[in-house]
């Protein structure tokens, strides 16, 4: 699904216009009507008051419909309209239009008391659109202030008012918060950024008819992944398949102590369905990953406790390395030994990132394609530090671009950043932040890589399964006590849900 910049979002809306012969008041009422309906249904005939704050532009407009619908379902519906900018054509013709349905609004006036709104009241909110690029004035950030004071349940329509699409707002007060926000056609980038997750709890994307023509040409930075899109990314194999078609993994880690990485790492390739793994790791792992997982070929440094030379005589089509592999000086000079000869498929992770960050120059050595999966400290240490989220999303895929590598910024909506383009990912919850998680995403990047997708569908395709893995549990356990094997466990349910 793709996520549109403020200009193509405006394009798509004159685009409908010509293409549907419609004008803009038609197309604002087919707005409010998927708007109506979705309310109608939330709430259930509520006797609750339903205040609708309709600013003078076009996302009041849509408001406006929305309160002449729910009145004419009896609703309690009390409007107010607070003076934004000039009224619009569109928003002027839904004001006569509410009028004559004999519902008469409030005028907001900043120097006068403020509307009386309990915690048991419903606030819709239609201030502001997608299209603010100014900062509100103290009138009517003085009222998102009450708003956000008084407990009530706020539904925002396209946007929680005072965001912006493309920066974050002067101000935590400058916006009124949403438990929920009903985007029109097309998610916001602002939705899945960390620091403005404040402002609002979940969103729903509604469909208003907007051209389709223009939805499928038009090219986008940044893309939000959902079932569909990765049932399009996924490989179908022949009834003639055998070990050999799915690819070989060699996992590259472990130290003493950290074995368990290795077996979570490894596990996990398997089970993401690449034909054979091999685990390289110091003499310590040997036994331990030989009783663990009988499935996985295990082949050892000369070093009982930590790694320091990487030879094998394998063909890996895949290598995943730096899962609790340490940081020795010997390890560090054996990466460096490795980096420079490899030029296959490859993922780096953990003390693999860090050994790397700490040696930059390595990055010119790593094949083309390599993938990257650091956790946001690791990243800070690659790319520097960030003021903002949007600025660490510029600053990873300009490093991105620089190395030819495709990163991952791990997070509650994580990123797959590759070639100028940022995939945002729409499965997981907290179950995730528990240890060993980063491990068993390692192996599934490289099982994929390994069964020849590329490394940009594999990485999109294995943090959705995973993300997945992790909804699927809920069902069954609380996140309290979800575990990194759990994701393991779950793998099968998760690759069954997305072919449903």
């Amino acid at each position: 699904m793709k996520i549109l910049s403020g200009d193509q979002i405006r394009k798509a809306d004159s685009r409908t216009l010509v293409e549907q012969n419609l004008t803009g008041v038609a197309l604002m009422e087919r707005a409010g009507i998927v708007l109506y309906k979705w309310f109608n249904d939330y709430l259930k005939h509520t006797t609750a008051t339903i205040h609708i704050f309709c600013g003078t532009g076009n996302n009041g407009g849509d408001g406006l419909v929305v309160a002449r619908l729910l009145s004419f379902e009896n609703y309690n519906v009390t409007v107010h309209i607070v003076p934004t900018s000039k009224p619009t054509p569109d928003f002027k013709t839904n004001l006569e239009r509410l009028t004559e349905a004999v519902l008469y609004p409030d005028h907001y006036d900043k120097n006068a008391a403020l509307p009386e709104i309990s915690p048991q009241d419903i606030v819709i909110d239609a201030i502001f659109g997608s299209g603010l690029n100014r900062q509100p004035d103290a009138g009517v950030v003085r009222l998102f202030q009450h708003i956000n004071n008084t407990g009530a349940t706020v539904i925002a329509i396209d946007i929680p008012s005072g965001l912006y699409l493309d920066r974050k707002p002067e101000r935590e007060e400058d916006v009124l918060c949403a438990a929920i926000v009903l985007s029109l056609q097309f998610p916001k980038l602002v939705f899945f950024l960390p620091e403005l997750q404040r402002y609002l709890e979940k969103f729903v994307v509604l469909d208003i008819g907007l051209s389709k023509k223009y939805s499928q040409e038009v090219v986008t930075v940044f893309s939000y992944t959902d079932a569909d899109d990765i049932q399009k990314r996924l490989k179908t194999f022949g009834p003639y398949s055998h070990k050999g078609t799915f690819g070989h993994v060699l996992t590259i880690g472990g130290s003493y102590g950290k074995i368990g990485s290795m077996i979570l790492a490894s596990t996990a390739a398997l089970k993401t369905g690449c034909g054979l793994v091999t685990a390289f790791v110091p003499e310590c792992g040997y036994e331990i990953l030989q009783v663990a997982i009988p499935e996985v070929m295990v082949v050892t440094d000369k070093n009982k406790n930590f790694i320091t030379a990487i030879q094998y005589e394998l063909q890996p089509d895949a290598v995943v390395i730096g899962m609790g592999m340490g940081q020795n000086s010997k390890t560090q000079q054996a990466l460096h030994e490795f980096l420079k000869s490899y030029e296959k498929a490859l993922v780096i992770d953990a003390d693999g990132l860090n050994i790397i960050s700490e040696n930059k120059t390595w990055l010119s050595l790593l094949p083309s394609k390599t993938i990257l999966t650091p956790h946001p400290k690791e990243l800070e240490r690659l790319i520097g530090k960030w003021k903002d989220d949007f600025d660490k999303i510029d600053k990873t895929v300009a490093f991105s671009k620089k190395y030819d590598i495709v990163v991952l910024i791990k997070g509650a909506y994580s990123m797959v950043v590759y070639d100028g383009k940022v995939h945002i990912n729409s499965t997981g919850n907290p179950a995730l932040s528990t240890g060993g998680s980063g491990d068993v995403l390692s192996g599934m990047i490289a099982s994929l890589r390994a069964q020849s997708y590329d490394a940009t569908d594999a990485l999109i395709i294995a943090v959705y399964l995973h993300g997945l893995t992790a909804d699927l549990a809920l069902a069954d356990m609380s996140y309290h006590s979800f575990v990194a094997s759990d994701s393991i466990n779950y793998l099968g349910r998760a690759y069954q849900k997305i072919g449903e």
